[in-house]
Protein backbone atom coordinates (compact mmCIF):
# COMPACT_ATOMS: atom_id res chain seq x y z
CA UNK A 1 0.00 0.00 0.00
CA UNK A 2 2.83 2.57 0.70
CA UNK A 3 3.94 2.18 -3.05
CA UNK A 4 0.28 3.42 -3.83
CA UNK A 5 0.14 6.54 -1.67
CA UNK A 6 3.79 7.22 -3.05
CA UNK A 7 2.45 7.09 -6.30
CA UNK A 8 -0.48 9.11 -5.22
CA UNK A 9 1.49 11.60 -3.24
CA UNK A 10 4.08 12.03 -5.92
CA UNK A 11 1.20 12.56 -8.56
CA UNK A 12 0.16 15.17 -6.38
CA UNK A 13 3.17 17.11 -6.03
CA UNK A 14 3.74 17.25 -9.92
CA UNK A 15 -0.43 18.62 -10.17
CA UNK A 16 0.57 21.03 -7.54
CA UNK A 17 3.33 22.44 -9.13
CA UNK A 18 1.94 22.46 -11.98
CA UNK A 19 -1.11 24.31 -11.49
CA UNK A 20 0.68 27.24 -9.43
CA UNK A 21 -1.32 29.54 -11.35
CA UNK A 22 -4.67 31.63 -10.32
CA UNK A 23 -6.22 30.40 -12.88
CA UNK A 24 -5.68 27.36 -12.92
CA UNK A 25 -6.77 26.69 -9.54
CA UNK A 26 -10.03 28.73 -10.13
CA UNK A 27 -10.96 26.55 -13.11
CA UNK A 28 -10.02 23.31 -10.87
CA UNK A 29 -12.15 24.53 -8.01
CA UNK A 30 -14.98 25.41 -10.34
CA UNK A 31 -14.52 21.98 -11.86
CA UNK A 32 -14.97 20.06 -8.26
CA UNK A 33 -17.62 22.43 -8.00
CA UNK A 34 -19.57 21.44 -10.62
CA UNK A 35 -18.96 17.74 -10.11
CA UNK A 36 -19.91 18.07 -6.22
CA UNK A 37 -23.71 19.81 -7.81
CA UNK A 38 -24.05 17.23 -10.54
CA UNK A 39 -23.82 14.28 -8.18
CA UNK A 40 -25.37 15.88 -5.22
CA UNK A 41 -28.14 16.33 -7.73
CA UNK A 42 -28.71 12.74 -9.20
Amino acid sequence: MADGESAIGEAADVVEEASDTKALDVVARSGFAVIALLHISS
